[in-house]
């Protein structure tokens, strides 16, 4: 109970400076760039939200209950994580220059602090709220939280998309969106996802030692980074980059995709069983909410 209520608050006054800085931001590229951009990226942001949200309800491994976590962690991904990031990336790239590996500047730049600040949002988000008590939350909080930070990514780049269109803001606004969408839909949500894996394991697996939960933890964060670095090097050659995009993307995707068929009967389960015999089965996984059972 102790641990929900220090996450709780801890990601809820992070999330209150975040957002207060992270819509500040979000008016600056209204102010410096594009209107349109802005409210068109606000607008496709609310469609690709609530597709990827429709979609994982569809699962059998949504959480039950209410879903009152959602917000938050649509929020961490959007606008906490985003200033964090910007607050430690620069560093990470500045790095990189200085020691003449400008090919692996974005990498840096992007892998190293987005995949653990977006883990820390899914981290306190498991156990901030009642609903969780299975690893595959881990996943479905994971892909929200990643998705949350690919909208607002995606505004922000929309603004640059509508400086540099001669023509029209709009038109560079949507250009800048189908490029980032065609060639990597849902890229902070399957890596995230794939973290927030290891981080559910390591939450509420059954009679596994603190080396077990912390190896699940640091393996599939790095898987994560490993993917996310890999996909952002600056090849020399174009048609070396899309090859690299094109393997990295079917480890990512297919991590995924494998992860989902792995937890599908499992999942469904719990759904099919009687309250009682749920109940009986809580005491076997961490609880973070002891007096507020998980359902």
């Amino acid at each position: 109970e102790s641990m929900s209520k220090i996450s709780f608050w801890s990601l809820w006054i992070t999330l209150a400076i975040g957002t207060i800085v992270g819509i500040s931001l979000l008016l600056g590229i209204g102010v410096m760039q594009s209107w349109s951009a802005v409210m068109l990226g606000v607008a496709l942001s609310v469609v690709e939200v609530s597709l990827f949200v429709l979609l994982l309800r569809l699962l059998p491994q949504w959480p039950q209950g209410k879903s009152w976590w959602l917000l938050p962690a649509l929020l961490w991904g959007g606008f906490a994580s985003m200033v964090i990031i910007f607050a430690t990336g620069t560093s990470a790239s500045t790095l990189m220059i200085m020691y003449g590996l400008d090919m692996f500047e974005a990498s840096m730049g992007g892998a190293y602090p987005e995949e653990a600040v977006k883990a820390l949002g899914v981290f306190l988000v498991l156990t901030a709220y009642r609903n969780f008590n299975r690893p595959w939350h881990g996943l479905v909080v994971g892909i929200v939280v990643g998705i949350g930070f690919e909208v607002v990514e995606n505004t922000f780049y929309g603004g640059t998309g509508a400086v540099l269109d001669p023509v029209s803001d709009v038109a560079g606004t949507l250009s800048m969106w189908g490029m980032r969408t065609i060639f990597g839909p849902g890229i902070h949500g399957m890596l995230s996802g794939i973290a927030g894996w290891g981080i559910g394991l390591a939450l509420f697996s059954a009679q596994r030692g603190v080396i077990w939960r912390l190896s699940q933890v640091c393996g599939w964060l790095f898987l994560a980074f490993a993917c996310h670095f890999t996909w952002n090097i600056q090849w020399p050659s174009e048609d070396t980059s899309v090859m690299v995009m094109v393997c990295v993307g079917v480890v990512m995707y297919g991590t995924v995709i494998g992860i989902v068929a792995y937890s599908w009967k499992k999942a469904k389960k719990p759904r099919m069983m009687t309250t009682s015999c749920r109940l009986a089965m809580m005491p076997a996984t961490p609880n973070f909410h002891s007096k507020r059972t998980a359902r």
